[in-house]
């Protein structure tokens, strides 16, 4: 038992490399929040008139991660998947759409590319609006007003829950996930002070560095002045993977 730098006290476990670097088949598990329509039957088919309608067959690929041509697209019927690829290769889905949802809003207002990989699961009929017709449709109906309102209300929702989660995790977790997502893929390096981590995560510069001491005590990164040299992303995550399942 070791007392980690934090006001919670918990086990800091070896990393194992069972499946560092292996390529992990997609779990068929449906542990994802399947959402209610936004949009009711009838303002889908109303506004259907102002967009293009296209039918995708069970596997195809709507939008990849990265591809800057956003609409608007609400499902007319069938289902979508939003997923991505994690360190190791596995994919990761991050929610499952259906009947009324819609996605792509934040891509089309922001103009930012699409940030997961959207395919058809089954046969599925979308409808899609640039953003020209996105802002006609804000103006003068009012339903789909109200229903990109819900859909834009409900993200929100799971954004501030996903954070107050990630805040309930150890210190230790935290730390670990920060720098995994600062480190330069190319040196291995994660580069500022420990004060600088500190202040983004939160927490007090001694509890920060205790916690490093400890992982690199285990081998997972060292320390040195202004950086930290994580030598395998692969094995930092997988650490972490095994460190949140145990909770």
């Amino acid at each position: 038992m070791v007392a980690l730098a934090n006001t919670r006290t918990s086990k800091i476990r070896q990393p194992t490399s069972g499946h560092i670097g292996q390529k992990r088949v997609p779990s068929p598990e449906t542990r994802l929040a399947t959402r209610n329509g936004a949009l009711d039957r009838e303002t889908i088919a109303q506004v259907s008139k102002r967009g293009r309608l296209i039918d995708y067959d069970s596997g195809d690929c709507i939008h990849l991660r990265g591809d800057g041509d956003a609409r608007l697209s609400v499902i007319v019927s069938g289902s979508v998947s939003l997923s991505n690829t994690d360190a190791h290769g596995k994919r990761v889905e991050l929610v499952r759409l259906s009947d009324g949802d819609m996605f792509g809003v934040h891509q089309t207002l922001s103009g930012t590319p699409y940030t997961h990989d959207i395919c058809a699961i089954g046969p599925t009929r979308i409808v899609s609006f640039d953003r020209a017709t996105l802002e006609t449709l804000i103006d003068s109906q009012k339903n789909f007003r109200n229903g990109l309102l819900i859909y834009l209300s409900d993200r929100l929702v799971r954004a501030m829950r996903i954070i107050e989660n990630e805040r309930r995790h150890p210190l230790y977790i935290r730390l670990a996930k920060h720098l995994c997502a600062n480190r330069s893929p190319t040196t291995g390096i994660v580069s500022g002070s420990q004060a600088s981590h500190a202040e983004s995560l939160g927490v007090s510069r001694n509890a920060l560095g205790a916690c490093l001491q400890q992982m690199a005590s285990l081998g997972l990164l060292s320390i040195g002045r202004q950086a930290i040299h994580i030598p395998s992303a692969e094995q930092l995550s997988h650490w972490v993977e095994n460190e949140t399942a145990a909770e």
